[in-house]
């Protein structure tokens, strides 16, 4: 047989083994393209971030910037990552020590807080701190526009700082000055607030431990204390400030955009990404990543960074639903992203994060902002009226804002009036009304989730 009588075979064999799959593969190639620009136009158009850089803090005026007042006390280096705080770090000892003694004061820990807060560094390191927290931003110079290697060295000396403050607060109470000790509680309230303006995810876990250590405190100093009506609403002003599921938002928000960092950089530099991940040591990036960051894997990257957006647009939507609605809404899409083939979304498998746990913290720091502030207003009435009310139906009466609901039942928390005082709580993130079982037992032994969040007045 002639070249002549098997051209057109061998012709058409090419084009369909070759030429109609390969015209195939560049028109996905394309259209995903296409519709990859237009999920992120709409983004951008919705005034979302799709990059860290985007989604960093902007430049403020430094006569309204808390962090330059922080960087005098922390002076952390956002390039090494290194501090040399002028605060005092206590040990595990030290630690221990503060706690019974905001827990239960005793002569040793006042020696001990007497002798740390005469020296005159702490005072004034106190003082800046203090001041700086009354500043409307706080704007660390972060590398922003460097997500993969951005540092947050600034983050540990704020749990450094309430830590120190919740000890100075006691020390306060314990002298009889309750004012005193109620300013220094703000102090960590607004220095939260300042952390949780921050676009990484990490951002809201700080404010929430800051909020925390404060709140110890607080339940000790407020299940004792007399507190006029202007004390109590000058703090009660302070927590309404402090918008927790905002920060929440905000910080997945910034999550999706250090997310699509990361898919341009697996992108520009698939050697780099796996090294940083440390993919090379997983089954899915030793296989599964070398073809996916190939030459010719266009439709595969495209299809995994849709798969990204889609399920990243959902988890954002999710979070910013109360616990009882979010968890379970979480879970199944948590499901639903480990059944996706391990060839499907690689990429999106390993960036997309599943914070069920995070969104019940929140709602947890939503709770103990929410009971203070509640705790406050039935001080304030007893204070003006010689005894608590008989409901909160009655203290609402005497309000000009909202009684706050539990934000894990959706319903007004427990107020169970005793003989001289109250307890208040909300139930939990285990979703059950344990009766007003506390999270800690009588030693002092951190329960769990079974248990309610507790706030008990004894006069």
């Amino acid at each position: 047989m002639r070249w002549r009588d098997i051209k057109w075979e061998l012709a058409l064999i090419l084009f369909f083994l070759v030429a109609l799959p390969a015209g195939l593969w560049f028109y996905r190639d394309y259209t995903l393209g296409k519709r990859l620009e237009a999920e992120l136009a709409a983004l951008k158009a919705a005034g979302m971030p799709v990059s860290l850089a985007e989604a960093a803090p902007k430049p403020v005026p430094d006569d309204e910037n808390a962090a330059v007042l922080y960087q005098q006390v922390f002076r952390v280096d956002f390039s090494s990552g290194g501090s040399n705080c002028l605060l005092p770090n206590f040990s595990s000892e030290q630690d221990g020590l503060v706690w019974r003694f905001v827990d239960e004061p005793s002569a040793e820990g006042e020696k001990f807080l007497r002798t740390l807060f005469s020296d005159v560094q702490t005072q004034q390191s106190l003082q800046i701190l203090r001041e700086a927290s009354q500043r409307p931003h706080s704007v660390f110079p972060a590398r922003w526009d460097q997500s993969s290697v951005t540092r947050f060295p600034h983050y540990g000396r704020f749990r450094q700082a309430a830590r120190v403050m919740v000890a100075r607060a006691a020390l306060s109470a314990h002298d009889g000055d309750v004012e005193e000790a109620l300013a220094w509680h703000k102090v960590i309230f607004r220095m939260s607030a300042h952390v949780a303006e921050e676009p990484a995810l990490i951002a809201p876990l700080v404010a929430i431990a800051m909020q925390g250590i404060g709140v110890r405190g607080l339940r000790r100093l407020l299940s004792e204390a007399a507190i006029d009506p202007e004390a109590t609403n000058a703090f009660e002003q302070c927590l309404r400030k402090v918008d927790m599921n905002a920060a929440f938002s905000h910080a997945m928000a910034g999550e999706r955009a250090m997310g699509l960092d990361y898919f341009d950089m697996a992108y520009r530099d698939p050697r780099s990404f796996k090294i940083m991940t440390g993919s090379s040591h997983s089954y899915v990036y030793r296989y599964a990543l070398p073809t996916y960051l190939g030459p010719l894997a266009g439709p595969l990257k495209k299809r995994d960074y849709l798969a990204y957006l889609e399920y990243i647009g959902e988890l954002v939507r999710i979070s910013r639903l109360p616990s009882g609605t979010a968890i379970p809404q979480m879970e199944a899409l948590q499901a639903e992203l480990e059944d996706l083939h391990v060839f499907q979304a690689p990429l999106t498998r390993m960036l997309v994060p599943m914070f069920s746990r995070l969104r019940s913290k929140c709602d947890l720091a939503v709770a103990n902002i929410e009971l203070c502030r509640t705790v406050l207003a039935l001080k304030a009435y007893k204070y003006e009226r010689g005894s608590y009310p008989a409901s909160l139906k009655d203290l609402r009466k005497t309000l000009d804002w909202q009684l706050p609901k539990d934000p894990f039942s959706g319903q007004q928390f427990v107020y169970v009036p005793e003989e001289d005082g109250f307890i208040l709580y909300s139930i939990g993130p285990n979703m059950i009304d344990d009766g007003g079982l506390p999270e800690r037992d009588e030693h002092g032994k951190w329960r769990g989730d079974v248990s309610d969040i507790v706030w008990e007045c004894v006069k």
